[in-house]
């Protein structure tokens, strides 16, 4: 989120420039006359504006592919694009209300009196009406796009572990040991289940071209228990258990592998258990039927079950403090939603009040330079 905002900062900035240019652009005194050659300037800019736009949107369309750097291009030319838009409106502010001043007789009594008003202090009034225009059109994407971001990524969440579990990992081959003296420090006398990760990797598309999305653990009997959620499950040291709610196999399945940096593939036997939780997907693959391959099985993963010990996020803050070198820690609580978008959809309106109070200055100043040239 720090990253985004250092990004959006510069057009950020730019946009809310607009609102004292807006101030300073109006005429100071009535009759209030504007020069044409500032509205087609504000014409040219804001047709460059929706120009650009369009060659993002157009750019950017279902069925192209881009790449972070190409999307990142293309994200920065729209955000230029939609200061463009702005500036170029923020032109045309001071124009509409001198408008409505000159036309306000025609309009019923209540209007007249209001449209009178907002024409009496043109500068300040044009601030004003460009910090509104500029809020709804910031504000507005960013309440649309915060939620929809949000129920995507609540959409495309999977757990990384069986609800309410902590799973403890090392970063690297050399650091097991050093991670299970520290849960030892941490949570002395929780039990532990260890299990292999990453050192088998499954592949369906023999099957029907699903892709597994959980791991693959390597262990023993009482990490099957804890992965399909059944004590009574038998254990076969050379068949694989596939948990999983979408995928149905009996038979066989790929195992890929590597020994001695050479990539293999065999065959096991596999059974399918439906999950304890939904959405939970594991490979379970008997340490037995992994070293009979010749692979070395080392346990870089640490369960804690909740039915053992119920990690606190108190203790999870401690063991992520003692294992930011060595490795990880995460407490299985489902998806959390953030309320981040919606600090972010506030921001605009903090900055255009606070310019806005720093753009009243702009008014008094036109007011005297109107007064002055009358005077001579």
């Amino acid at each position: 989120m720090l990253g985004l905002l250092i990004l959006v900062a510069p057009p950020a900035t730019l946009v809310l420039a607009a609102v004292p240019f807006a101030a300073r652009s109006a005429p100071a005194r009535r009759p209030y006359r504007l020069r044409r050659a500032r509205v087609l300037r504000g014409t040219i800019i804001t047709a460059a504006g929706l120009a650009v736009l369009a060659r993002s949107v157009w750019a950017t369309r279902w069925g192209v592919y881009h790449d972070d750097g190409s999307s990142a291009m293309w994200f920065l030319v729209s955000l230029f694009g939609g200061v463009l838009l702005l500036w170029g409106a923020a032109h045309f502010v001071p124009w509409m209300l001198a408008a409505l001043d000159r036309r306000s007789t025609r309009f019923p009594r209540a209007l007249r009196l209001a449209t009178r008003r907002l024409g009496g202090g043109l500068a300040r009034t044009s601030a004003g009406a460009a910090s509104g225009m500029i809020v709804i059109a910031t504000t507005t994407p960013l309440l649309i796009l915060g939620p929809t971001m949000q129920a995507q990524n609540e959409g495309r969440y999977r757990p990384l572990a069986r609800a309410g579990a902590a799973v403890i990992g090392a970063d690297t081959a050399t650091e097991p040991a050093t991670v299970r003296s520290i849960i030892d420090q941490e949570l002395p006398g929780v039990p532990l289940l260890t299990a292999g990760i990453r050192t088998l990797s499954p592949s369906f598309n023999a099957f029907d071209g699903t892709e597994l999305v959980g791991e693959t653990y390597v262990g023993g009997q009482a990490l099957l228990r804890h992965l399909t959620g059944n004590p009574d499950i038998p254990y076969d040291p050379a068949t694989a258990v596939l948990v999983s709610a979408d995928i149905e196999q009996q038979g066989y399945i790929p195992i890929h592998y590597t020994l001695s940096g050479i990539d293999s593939v065999t065959y096991l036997p596999v059974i399918s258990v439906p999950p304890p939780e939904p959405d939970w997907e594991a490979l379970f693959v008997p340490e037995e039927a992994a070293r009979t391959l010749g692979v070395t099985v080392t346990p870089n993963r640490f369960i804690i079950d909740p039915a053992h010990h119920q990690v606190s996020i108190a203790e999870e803050e401690r063991l992520a403090r003692r294992l930011l070198v060595f490795g990880f820690v995460h407490v299985e609580r489902g998806f959390q939603p953030t309320t981040a978008w919606y600090v972010v959809a506030a921001l605009p309106l903090l900055a255009v009040a606070a310019v806005v109070r720093a753009s009243r200055s702009f008014a008094p100043t036109a007011s005297c330079v109107g007064s002055a040239r009358a005077r001579r």
